[in-house]
């Protein structure tokens, strides 16, 4: 981290819990994210350029921003959404097709989520970036993380 700068999963996870904030609380429809490329030393970018070197960095925080903006798709409502872990913080999201559940873990422990066979995963936490598995049933929801569910359908 230089100045500023925070690419950690600590900085991605204060702005997923702003995102949820904003949606869950202050029910918004839109959410952007303010400056998406910066190269000024101050943890408010999603990439950091340096344009003496034409070098570049993605940030956790890119990462997160995937696991909304990739998955929700354009014109879905907001749905009701629970964990029975109140440490955890869920958003579910549909189109009539499909429903995207996200969970927020900003918490050091693990949980489990049980969901059909085949559903789409994609994990930000420390060791992976938007990372996509199909779950097999139970699926860990792992420390410090964002995880994104895709749901043909309805939940049940």
């Amino acid at each position: 981290m230089q100045g500023g700068r925070d690419s950690s999963m600590n900085s991605a996870l204060v702005m997923a819990r702003v995102i949820y904030e904003d949606l869950s609380i202050l029910n918004v429809s839109s959410w952007q994210h303010w400056i998406a490329v910066s190269e000024v030393d101050y943890c408010d970018g999603l990439i950091y350029i340096n344009t003496d070197d034409r070098s570049y960095e993605i940030t956790k925080r890119y990462y997160v921003t995937g696991n909304f903006s990739k998955y929700i798709p354009f014109g879905a409502c907001r749905i009701f959404a629970e964990c029975d872990d109140s440490e955890f913080l869920p958003l579910a999201f549909t189109d009539g097709e499909k429903t995207v559940l996200i969970i927020i873990n900003d918490t050091d422990k693990s949980g489990q989520i049980s969901l059909p066979e085949g559903t789409l995963c994609a994990v930000t936490d420390d060791s992976r970036n938007l990372e996509e598995s199909y779950a097999d049933g139970n699926t860990e929801i792992t420390p410090k993380s964002v995880t994104t569910f895709v749901l043909q359908g309805g939940l049940g």
